[in-house]
């Protein structure tokens, strides 16, 4: 199985922070990876934020999810700035490929389906997997 930052000890996820931190840093906002550098740096202070609080994943990467009961009718669509659009449908199954900790108990979650957007987790449950 292969393993994530949530699974990493303390010292190599404030290691891996602060690494992803520095490169923020040194990249300017229109270079090729800065996106990718914040994007990595989020994630890790998600992760680093969950152990603070002491929460756990809803769920794990590689799990299929679909809307739960209360969206049994209803398609979630997002939209992002740069006017791209994203759902997901009732009964349609989704398999995790990362999950972010926003903090407050927040967790959103990302699609192999479509790696553009994060869906709020509250509203998937767990098929299998």
């Amino acid at each position: 199985m292969q393993t994530t930052a949530y699974d990493w000890d303390a010292e190599s996820l404030v290691d891996a922070l602060c690494l992803a931190t520095a490169r923020v840093t040194l990249t300017r906002p229109h270079e090729y990876g800065y996106e990718q550098h914040i994007d990595r740096m989020i994630f890790l202070r998600g992760v680093v934020l969950s152990r603070l609080e002491g929460v756990e994943r809803p769920f794990k990467e590689g799990q299929l999810v679909r809307l739960g009961d209360q969206d049994v009718s209803v398609c979630i669509s997002l939209n992002d700035v740069r006017g791209r659009t994203a759902s997901v449908q009732p009964g349609d199954e989704y398999e995790i490929i990362d999950i972010l900790y926003r903090g407050s108990g927040s967790w959103s979650l990302m699609f192999k389906e479509d790696m553009r957007f994060r869906f709020p987790a509250e509203r998937f449950e767990m098929t299998r997997g």
